[in-house]
């Protein structure tokens, strides 16, 4: 599967850290694991600072980013003209990209493992069920979110997968129809962390409705039951030091 068939979007916001910008370089130079995601296009957005008073440093910020990256002719740039949290972020990125399949990270949850990304997007492309495929920041345990009585095993010809009944914003791959059909339409102008939405859909319904809203949503973690975690958080928000 070409590898010119994915964007990845990554998503940027102010920091403490401002002007450095070890997280995000940490995350981009992780996409090396994975060599596809590293070669094709890589979208990095920023959001608009929510505060006036952080504005000049977080152009500071900007301008580094932009200037260590103008010879990576892979790399792109967005720039929010208002504050648009995540929610806002995805609706401009998506308007933007020409992909069928799309990675979706934050600047502060670089991978620190490789994954079989030609068998997910396989999977994503022939698999009806599977939608959306979350790289797990913890072991896959039922756990959070994920403790739901969907969680287990999900037997395909393509790749590992677990299934839960948790949606999360973290990062994920999936295809632009998907967030263009199904996720755009419930966040559109709420400015939100996308998952404060889909939480709930996910973690009100049971039984049949539950069953219902999963074949909606499709979630899915990569990797079997019990397998280790494909990426870290940094946190960026609460953190000064470098990475």
């Amino acid at each position: 599967m070409s590898q010119y068939n994915i964007t990845t979007v990554i998503a940027t916001s102010p920091i403490p850290s401002m002007p450095e910008f070890n997280h995000l370089k940490t995350t981009i130079n992780s996409l090396n694991l994975v060599p596809k995601l590293a070669q094709s296009r890589i979208l990095v957005v920023f959001d608009f600072p929510k505060a006036n008073q952080e504005i000049l440093e977080y152009n500071e910020y900007k301008n580094n980013v932009v200037k260590f990256y103008k010879k990576n002719s892979n790399i792109k740039f967005l720039h929010l003209e208002e504050w648009g949290h995540l929610s806002g972020v995805m609706e401009i990125a998506v308007r933007n990209i020409e992909t069928p399949f799309i990675f979706v990270q934050q600047h502060d949850l670089p991978l620190i493992r490789e994954f079989d990304l030609d068998n997910v997007l396989k999977c994503l492309e022939k698999d009806d069920l599977v939608k959306h495929v979350r790289l797990n920041k913890r072991h896959n345990i039922a756990v959070g979110w994920d403790r739901r009585p969907l969680f287990g095993a999900y037997e395909n010809p393509y790749v590992n997968l677990t299934r839960t009944a948790c949606w999360s914003d973290q990062s994920h791959l999936t295809t632009s129809s998907y967030y263009e059909n199904v996720i755009l339409p419930e966040i559109k102008d709420k400015k939100i962390f996308m998952e404060e939405v889909f939480h709930w859909k996910m973690n009100l319904p049971e039984g049949k409705e539950l069953e219902a809203m999963h074949k909606k949503l499709g979630t899915f973690i990569y990797g079997s039951p019990g397998d280790p975690p494909v990426i870290r958080h940094s946190d960026a928000r609460n953190g000064f030091s470098p990475v």
